[in-house]
């Protein structure tokens, strides 16, 4: 039974069935590494929003304790009872732009969730090719002759541009792809 309606047809064997599988494999793997990037940034962004008001924090305590420290001396005796962060320093990574944007805070949690995108899109690659390869063989012609082989042609070439940009480094572009997950 054929997943999606594109590559269901009748009469077809072989390599013909073998491309149909490929290319449903790959559009179920690009869904997943479309997933996990999406997590990733999400998840960055939340972590951080989460520094920036940690940071916000211990400057008002910090501002706090100074005005305590000048009041202490005067003679008064202030008690805050200071501030216990709640993200642990050491599971933060900054991972630094060569550009020389602000760093981009990140967990171990994120830079596997971006290894396993990245994972999944070379696989996705390899299937869309491999699609493409067993096209080519039993269409016995160049995979770009009509609108369908063109576009899965150009989706592949498009695919493959994206998980190599971190590979020639992307800073040309100002990209932020999760380079640190190769």
């Amino acid at each position: 039974m054929q997943f999606l309606s594109v590559t269901a047809s009748s009469g077809v064997s072989g390599l013909a069935t073998m491309s149909n599988y490929f290319f449903t494999t790959a559009v179920c793997t690009l869904v997943v590494m479309t997933l996990a990037y999406l997590w990733y940034t999400i998840g960055s962004v939340r972590l951080s929003q989460r520094l920036a008001v940690e940071r916000a924090r211990s400057r008002s305590s910090a501002q706090k304790a100074g005005k305590a420290s000048k009041a202490s001396k005067a003679g008064a005796s202030s008690d805050d009872g200071g501030g216990v962060t709640t993200i642990v320093k050491s599971d933060v990574v900054l991972h630094e732009q060569a550009d020389g944007e602000k760093p981009i805070a990140l967990n171990r949690n994120l830079i596997n969730i971006g290894r396993i995108g990245t994972t999944v899109g070379w696989f996705t690659v390899f299937m869309l090719f491999m699609s493409q390869l067993f096209r080519t063989i039993v269409e016995q012609h160049a995979p770009w002759s009509n609108l369908y082989e063109f576009s899965l042609s150009f989706t592949t070439a498009l695919l493959l541009g994206s998980v190599c940009l971190p590979f020639i480094g992307c800073d040309a572009w100002h990209c932020h792809l999760p380079r640190h997950c190769l």
